[in-house]
């Protein structure tokens, strides 16, 4: 009975630290970081259209096109691994005339990337060498990342001391203090880092042109942002 009794004493004692410390005040931050880094990657992204009635004959010269456009990237050096295909489509074509919808043949189109270090003559030697193809195209230009997950520790660490620097001093202003986390969820980014574009047009006239492949662009800094949950345990000072 005696060591029952000691027991439940023991059980009380240890079920009321339990409590105690599971009542000390918390308190909730958002940590965010954000950092710009400028681009080192360019993107050229071209689409070429090709219609005819007949389905094989769509195909067949939609390819030429694609190849002379990456006969003419190769002489520029570049290689094959940074020339990907993002979308090949065929598709019925279809024409109104006089209130009524026909067929009209077949309409194919082919994009791809074309991925280069970020430089501005080389830029205007891959935008030439498109142009060179002779080939009509519809192509975008943007900047990027080629390895974003390179800042991904630093975005963290930036997110967990903010979170810890807003929790101090709002803990400092209740004359309290920060003395440990009682729970961290990661969020993931904000915001996901998303290429800067530039739209440009080289149509029949363009590919036809003797003149210099002129280029310009001077891309901004892409912006990179994370961000942790963190709950923090009080005491008072």
């Amino acid at each position: 009975m005696k060591n029952l009794l000691v027991a439940m004493v023991f059980s009380v004692i240890c079920f009321g630290g339990f409590a105690q410390e599971n009542n000390k005040p918390t308190l909730e931050i958002n940590g965010q970081a954000r950092m710009s880094v400028m681009p080192d990657e360019v993107i050229f992204s071209i689409t070429v259209h090709q219609e005819n009635v007949d389905f094989g004959v769509a195909l067949d010269e939609l390819n030429t096109k694609i190849s002379a456009i990456k006969s003419q990237l190769k002489k520029s050096k570049v290689e094959d691994k940074n020339i990907k295909t993002i979308n090949y489509s065929i598709d019925e074509n279809w024409k109104y005339e006089n209130g009524k919808r026909f067929q009209d043949g077949y309409k194919a189109m082919h994009s791809i990337n074309v991925h280069i270090a970020f430089d501005k003559e080389t830029m205007k030697m891959v935008y030439g060498a498109i142009r060179d193809s002779k080939v009509e195209v519809n192509m975008r230009l943007s900047f990027d990342l080629s390895n974003k997950k390179k800042y991904e520790a630093e975005l963290m660490q930036m997110a967990v001391t903010d979170a810890k620097s807003k929790a101090q001093l709002l803990a400092a202003a209740a004359n309290m203090e920060v003395i440990g986390i009682k729970k961290m969820v990661y969020g993931g980014r904000i915001d996901r880092p998303q290429p800067r574009n530039y739209k440009l047009a080289m149509d029949a006239a363009a590919v036809r042109s003797n003149g210099a492949a002129n280029i310009d662009a001077t891309p901004g800094a892409i912006t990179l942002s994370d961000q942790v949950f963190v709950k923090f345990e009080l005491s008072a000072k």
